[in-house]
């Protein structure tokens, strides 16, 4: 396809000899590190976290639950999940799991927020399948004040993919201490590193009753600390 041919050129002619004649790469977490065209590079190839800025994070009193008429009882619980709205985000995963939620007595809402690039209309259908339409809520693109409201507000962040490489929402999830649901896939186990308040799905009953959150090492991910190791590269 011309979308690989034009990838094999860049590479064969600029990604490749900018990457030989590199004196330092950085990646991202452990798990871009490992990718197979990146196998002649790794003595040069040195971890520094994507970070994210503790500043741009500050609990409010604004709820944007109430504020978009989803109501919730004194018991129950709101599972959020952010970013795009794609098969590749693996929502349905949560939304499979609600049923067995459910029988074991638990009062749960599962909110997504964020923009649909094509998938919402399928998980509004195996949500229907599952009869759960009711408990499934969608609040579209949030960012800035809307995104702090959802997590401050929420009580567990839920994370499904299989194939993401690296999530702020991981970060993100951290700096509100909400114990989250995930697959650890890719450099989510980077971004999960001493925290643990985070398990697997099959694991999500943890989840509801972590009530006491420590993160002594979040700090370790702030912009900060990342910049600081980007100006000591050699």
């Amino acid at each position: 396809s011309l979308i690989s041919w034009v990838y094999n050129f860049y590479n064969t002619y600029y990604g490749y000899p900018m990457l030989d004649w590199a004196k330092s790469i950085t990646a991202v977490s452990q798990y871009a590190r490992d990718f197979e065209i990146f196998s002649n590079y790794k003595s040069k190839i040195q971890i520094i976290w994507n970070g994210i800025n503790p500043k741009d994070y500050t609990k409010t009193e604004n709820n944007i639950y109430i504020e978009k008429w989803i109501w919730k009882t004194k018991n129950s619980l709101t599972i959020l999940s952010l970013w795009r709205i794609e098969w590749i985000k693996w929502f349905d995963k949560i939304i499979q799991l609600i049923p067995e939620m459910i029988q074991k007595w638990y009062e749960v809402e599962y909110v997504i927020a964020g923009r649909d690039n094509g998938a919402k209309s399928w998980l509004i259908e195996l949500a229907k399948e599952l009869r759960i339409s009711d408990r499934i809520h969608y609040l579209g693109f949030i960012e800035d004040k809307e995104k702090v409201s959802a997590l401050t507000h929420c009580d567990i962040v839920a994370i499904p993919s299989e194939t993401e490489s690296y999530w702020l929402v991981a970060l993100e999830a951290r700096i509100f201490s909400k114990p989250i649901i995930t697959t650890f896939a890719g450099g989510l186990k980077d971004a999960l590193l001493w925290y643990n308040s985070a398990y697997k799905l099959e694991e999500y009953e943890k989840t509801f009753a972590n009530n006491s959150i420590e993160d002594k090492n979040i700090s370790d991910f702030y912009w900060q600390e990342i910049a600081s190791k980007y100006l000591l590269t050699k």
